[in-house]
């Protein structure tokens, strides 16, 4: 993350908007309980707390001594409640909801404590996004049957700007966002054909 950190920091001279959506990927992570490994936790522990808080370190600073800065830290559904159902019928496991409740805490602490010093901080869950891990994983009539549940990966990357952007974002710190309802409501998600969605679909 370091290493990361600097590359960027030659190649631009700072950074004004981090975006921390480092994961842990693999067929443990959403393993029951108690077939859950120690080892499997480690690696969840370096992709979703020791990334993040080594790279916005790393970053931060320079956005400080430049007079402030925007951190996006993008968490799930999984970091905020219950799984509906077990791991092994198709729920997230502890490791994964663990990792993502951490990610989820990072951008209040950032805020409270350096708010006043120009950081603003926000924590965006994407919901489903049509990726190529998506089809993958459910196919492409999985994804048709959650119908308006799942947004092109422009639309989270559009609020991403926005908040980073936009001064109306502030009031909008220290909460959870909903990135494809904030869309939505703001305008930022744009149909195929042009208009944007409605607010309702």
């Amino acid at each position: 993350m370091l290493s990361a950190a600097e590359v960027a920091l030659r190649a631009f001279g700072r950074v004004d908007v981090l975006v921390n959506n480092a994961i842990y990927q693999g067929s443990d992570l959403n393993l029951p309980f108690l077939e859950l490994e120690p080892a499997t936790l480690k690696r969840v522990f370096q992709g979703y707390v020791m990334a993040p808080f080594l790279l916005t370190r790393a970053i931060i600073a320079g956005m400080l001594e430049n007079g402030g800065g925007t951190v996006i830290n993008v968490t799930s559904g999984a970091g905020e409640s219950d799984p509906p159902v077990p791991a092994a019928n198709g729920g997230w496991g502890y490791a994964y909801g663990a990792g993502k409740a951490a990610v989820s805490r990072l951008s209040g602490v950032l805020v409270t404590e350096l708010g006043e010093r120009g950081i603003r901080a926000f924590t965006l869950n994407p919901g489903v996004v049509d990726t190529e891990a998506l089809q993958a994983t459910i196919g492409a009539k999985g994804v048709q049957a959650l119908g308006g549940r799942v947004a092109p990966p422009q639309v989270p990357a559009d609020v991403m700007v926005w908040l980073a952007d936009s001064p109306d974002a502030d009031a909008l710190q220290k909460r959870t966002l909903n990135a494809q309802s904030l869309a939505r409501e703001r305008g930022l998600w744009v149909r195929a054909d042009g208009a944007a969605a409605a607010a309702d679909s």
